[in-house]
């Protein structure tokens, strides 16, 4: 492995991090999944970079806006920090080819599986050893 690489972990959030209560978009809705600010600290411990991708297609269907999954996105990096895990970066993808809000119904490079998010984080963290 290149020394200057990082060893990053992408994690989704609805159903990984936190319950996946469709479509969530307010902070009362998080709820951590048991054990998952430990499984990061051990991840974080072997040396990996925590970041969270996600796919957030409820902007593009008009169900909530940008800035709510900001605002949950940062809530969630709050509380997961006050349990000693450090997100380093975050990227959604708002767009959604079956969308209502035309602005956001398209086919998007951002979208999981592509590979938008994992250049926004790279841009962050620096180059990453995705080989490892």
């Amino acid at each position: 492995m290149n020394d200057s690489l990082k060893k990053v972990v992408f994690l989704d959030r609805d159903g990984t991090l936190n319950v996946d209560k469709h479509f969530v978009h307010r902070i009362e809705q998080v709820e951590l999944i048991d054990g998952v600010a430990d499984g990061l600290r051990v991840l974080e411990g072997a040396g990996y970079i925590p970041v969270i991708v996600t796919n957030q297609s409820g902007v593009a269907r008009g169900r909530f806006t940008e800035q709510d999954v900001q605002t949950v996105n940062n809530y969630i990096r709050t509380i997961l920090a006050e349990r000693g895990v450090h997100i380093r970066a975050m990227a959604y993808c708002p767009y959604h080819i079956e969308g209502s809000v035309a602005k956001y119904a398209i086919d998007h490079e951002n979208r999981k599986p592509n590979t938008g998010m994992a250049k926004q984080i790279e841009a962050v963290v620096g180059g990453i050893d995705y080989a490892n």
